[in-house]
């Protein structure tokens, strides 16, 4: 079992959290406009009052994306800094597979279809077959409802964007809708924990977002093409 520092700078909330295991200790949250000036101060504040020193940690977590383009930057730069100054290992976890593990049932495998709102009327979407203390693995995509594709099976959907209007359709496909666990620092630690016990931490030099959609600098430009599982510098803000 792991001590870990766990961060997400990516939604409307920042938050910074200790966890033992995947056990919740500690957490913060504050505005995610003030990440770049506030994280660090937070994270100090954090660990005086869980009386936790970086020789007491074993390893980091964050929320790599997909999420807001700026918030996801930052996180990444200070997950990144903290790794290299104390010499910590990094599990980098999505934001849809927190969604999604919160779905675990004893004994059973549950097909879960987790999403976010990517703007422009598109989605971040990704399917998984979740079982209890397995990793969950799933390719990210971002489009429309109509992109998605669910394989056969009694499929549950979280994500709060499936209440919009416009994916009525999209809804009609699920079996049941679930509310969703906030993709935070907190509710990362079971996936922190299932990485480290599995070899899936990074070093320093490996760490960076993950982006699902290509750049998108002009809003009025035409869209450029959407990669499935790649990167992008597209702004969510």
């Amino acid at each position: 079992m792991a001590r870990w520092l766990a961060l997400d700078f990516a939604q409307t909330e920042a938050t910074v959290a200790i966890g033992d295991g995947a056990t919740l200790v500690c957490e913060h949250a504050f505005p995610a406009r003030l990440a770049s000036e506030n994280g660090m101060t937070e994270i100090a504040r954090l660990l005086a009052e869980t009386g936790t020193r970086a020789s007491n940690l074993d390893a980091l977590a964050w929320i790599s994306g997909p999420g807001r383009f700026t918030g996801l930057r930052i996180a990444a730069a200070t997950i990144q800094g903290l790794s290299w100054v104390w010499q910590k290992p990094v599990a980098s976890v999505p934001g849809l597979a927190v969604m999604a593990y919160a779905c675990r049932k004893a004994g059973l495998t549950v097909p879960v279809f987790a999403c976010l709102d990517a703007r422009m009327g598109e989605l971040y979407w990704a399917c998984y077959r979740i079982a209890e203390g397995i990793w969950p693995e799933g390719d990210l995509h971002v489009g429309g409802g109509a992109s998605v594709h669910l394989d056969d099976g009694d499929w549950t959907g979280v994500g709060e964007v499936l209440e919009r209007p416009d994916l009525q359709d999209l809804r009609k496909r699920l079996a049941r809708l679930e509310p969703a666990a906030p993709a935070r620092a907190g509710n990362l630690l079971p996936l922190a924990e299932l990485a480290w016990q599995g070899g899936r931490v990074q070093e320093a030099h490996t760490i960076g977002p993950l982006y699902v959609r290509h750049e998108v600098t002009d809003r009025d430009a035409p869209t450029l093409p959407v990669t499935r599982t790649g990167y992008d510098t597209g702004e969510q803000e």
